[in-house]
């Protein structure tokens, strides 16, 4: 796991899937700050939009709804600074609740 997890922290601002494998592999290494996740997130949504990408890859998205399911509000606290990258913490928001079963408002029991 170290050399993967040595590619996916050197590589994670430029590379889609080394983010998602820099995210899901937090716990074999520390768990990632909120402002080292946004940076990431940052960064590879400006090498997508530099590629011509309309979206942030959806690996990352599901990666980032990851974080949520494991510790739900962990991303009340990830505040990218590029639309691209806000809209992927969005993306993760909602399909990590929906994942399960939906969010508060959305729920019919709530």
């Amino acid at each position: 796991v170290a050399p993967l997890l040595a590619w996916a922290s050197r590589t994670r601002t430029q590379s889609a899937p080394a983010l998602a494998v820099w995210l899901l592999l937090e716990r074999f290494d520390r768990e990632r700050s909120s402002a080292l996740v946004a940076s990431a997130i940052d960064g590879v949504a400006s090498a997508d939009a530099l590629q011509g990408k309309a979206v942030v890859h959806p690996s990352v998205v599901d990666a980032i709804a990851l974080l949520e399911r494991r510790k739900p509000g962990r991303l009340e606290t990830i505040h990218p600074q590029s639309p691209k990258g806000r809209a992927a913490v969005g993306s993760a928001l909602a399909r990590a609740y929906r994942g399960l079963g939906g969010m508060r408002d959305e729920r019919t029991d709530a």
